[in-house]
């Protein structure tokens, strides 16, 4: 435990290497807390310098400050039952955070100005997305591939797709089944550059995932809620790009 932002962990000036600022390795039940990882990005020429990776299980971050990695802010693997709570992680020059293990909990954290996604959830199951603010990253907010049984649920999601207009999504499902995606706030932001859309089901083998009752007015310049899944169900609706209320996607 550290003493909050006073309490850093730098990278020195130009590391050639791939190197893990903090790794959690073999360990379970632990707390880590109060500290910024600082990446030092504008004073490294690799590309491969990653603040915190975790291969354990119950692990608990709070109140983290991750940024200014040149590739990911964290990286979660083969680590189910991991917690990150009250956590920022910005600026960094991939993903935010890049789950691929079980059961992951992310509430209440800020993540944004990343070049990636903010989350990119690219395996394992049960991951729960709570209460977060995710915007301005380069490409979607959240990104669940094939990762299924998720829930992402109030969250305000607005501005990514930074790094290319009109491409990327707030929320994005590929090949995700069983998720719930409620009550979530979702605008295209007012930049430049926009979501394409707020939430996007964007293939068939996107099965039986639950859009319901979010906000997505004005979440995308293609439209609010794009649905290529299978059997997708939208329970009593969502408002849609035009500000209406429906059960049908536009």
């Amino acid at each position: 435990q550290g003493q909050g932002m006073g309490t850093v962990l730098r990278l020195a000036n130009n590391l050639l290497s791939q190197v893990l600022l903090l790794r959690i390795s073999g360990t379970e039940n632990i707390n880590i807390s109060d500290l910024c990882l600082e990446g030092n990005k504008t004073n490294q020429s690799v590309a491969d310098h990653i603040g915190l990776h975790i291969i354990g299980s119950n692990v608990i971050c709070e109140r983290l400050t991750i940024q200014n990695f040149t590739r990911n802010g964290s990286t979660v693997s083969a680590s189910p039952h991991i917690t990150f709570r009250s956590c920022i992680i910005r600026q960094n020059g991939d993903n935010g955070l890049r789950v691929s293990t079980d059961e992951s909990f992310i509430e209440s954290c800020k993540i944004y100005n990343n070049t990636g996604c903010g989350i990119r959830f690219d395996g394992g199951n049960g991951h729960k997305t709570i209460s977060c603010d995710i915007y301005q990253n380069g490409k979607h907010g959240i990104e669940v591939f094939d990762s299924s049984n998720c829930i992402i649920s109030t969250n305000n999601i607005y501005g990514n797709s930074q790094s290319n207009g009109n491409t990327y999504d707030g929320i994005q499902i590929y090949g995700g089944d069983n998720c719930s995606i409620i009550n979530n706030l979702i605008r295209r932001g007012d930049g430049v550059n926009k979501q394409a859309r707020g939430i996007n089901i964007s293939n068939a083998t996107a099965e039986r995932n639950i859009i319901n009752s979010n906000d997505c007015y004005q979440s995308g310049v293609l439209g609010g809620i794009g649905d290529n899944g299978t059997a997708t169900c939208f329970g009593a609706g969502n408002r849609n790009n035009d500000g209406s209320f429906s059960t049908v996607p536009n």
